[in-house]
């Protein structure tokens, strides 16, 4: 969609060409006060959080400040239909990093937030071998099914700004036609109870559906289930139990005064006959825990029948339907 309008109709968005090399060079040149004066950059380093595009962030006049591993890193981003760009500097540690492409908001700090990482951890031994799963894993068995691919750390449930994620993950329903779930915000989630620990990767995308302007996709699996010696590992879902793997697709609608979601419907949940199949990359080995990395791929048959949806969701207490009650707690719609 990058020809959909001319970038520079956004006015002072898009009205700028340029590339990541004099990108950096003029964050470094403004971070070191070679372009404003000390009390210009005082008023622009003076941030307040503020909400944007569904985020919070340490906003300032026209600079952002982000936490890294690495201490405070300075820059900005921009974004408009079909391309975005960040570029950011961590003043005293001789690095910068600015990115163009076609990705969104929540991808493109995963991205950043991933390469600054491995700059925080000095240069690896070794370089890891790419996180590749069988040839025609993803493929499902030819009916409706959903490919899922993840890389991110993990955090609490707790967690109220968690760790984003990378996710690709589409829902092919029908024969030639596959509907991507992803982009706007993207997590792995530890979650505890009495019986089990489970991991919740979650991915959240727009929707074709003006009631429901959003649509989501998740796998849960148990710790156990993901727990690796540090080698690939794929593991056929078909001879485990039911629910080890839980996958879903929904739509979600947004309350148009709070801007919040206020209902969301499973569309697909896996065929019982056909649990599927997930690959988890060996990045480091033994169970899973908040700040690790993982890399995994699932593909799960699904079904978009509501009675076998109703079935299926009823096991975990729940409807095909959720609505928001005034306590802030999910509840089966009335309506």
């Amino acid at each position: 969609c990058t020809w959909l309008f001319h970038p520079t109709s956004s006015w002072a968005a898009g009205a700028m060409v340029s590339n990541t090399r004099d990108m950096i060079r003029f964050m470094q040149a403004l971070l070191s006060g070679k372009l404003l004066g000390e009390d210009s950059l005082a008023q622009m380093k003076a941030f307040h959080k503020c909400e944007l595009l569904g985020g919070i962030v340490d906003y300032g006049l026209g600079l952002m400040e982000y936490g890294t591993a690495l201490g405070p890193a300075y820059g900005h981003g921009g974004l408009n239909f079909g391309y975005e760009s960040n570029t950011m500097v961590v003043p005293g540690k001789g690095i910068s990093l600015s990115h163009m492409h076609n990705l969104l908001p929540e991808q493109s700090w995963a991205l950043a937030a991933g390469a600054l990482d491995l700059l925080s951890a000095g240069p690896p031994e070794t370089t890891a071998p790419a996180c590749v799963p069988p040839e025609g894993f993803l493929d499902g068995d030819g009916g409706p099914h959903l490919e899922f691919r993840y890389s991110g750390v993990v955090s609490a449930d707790t967690d109220p700004l968690p760790a984003p994620g990378m996710v690709h993950a589409v829902a092919a329903f029908v024969e030639d036609s596959h509907v991507p779930l992803y982009g706007l915000a993207s997590t792995a989630l530890l979650k505890k109870s009495a019986f089990q620990t489970r991991v919740d990767f979650q991915t959240v995308g727009p929707g074709a559906d003006p009631e429901y302007p959003l649509v989501a996709a998740s796998v849960s699996a148990t710790t156990a289930l993901l727990a690796s010696d540090g080698t690939d590992t794929e593991l056929d879902l078909a001879t485990m139990p039911a629910y080890t793997l839980f996958a879903a697709t929904v739509k979600i609608r947004i309350d148009p005064v709070t801007s919040k979601a206020d209902r969301f419907c499973f569309t697909g949940v896996p065929q019982a006959q056909s649990p599927g199949r997930l690959f988890r990359c060996g990045t480091s080995a033994g169970k899973v825990e908040v700040g690790q990395r993982v890399k995994l791929f699932a593909s799960v048959p699904l079904t978009s029948d509501p009675l076998a949806i109703a079935d299926y969701v009823d096991v975990l207490k729940m409807a095909v339907c959720m609505c928001i009650q005034d306590n802030g707690t999910w509840a089966v719609c009335t309506d």
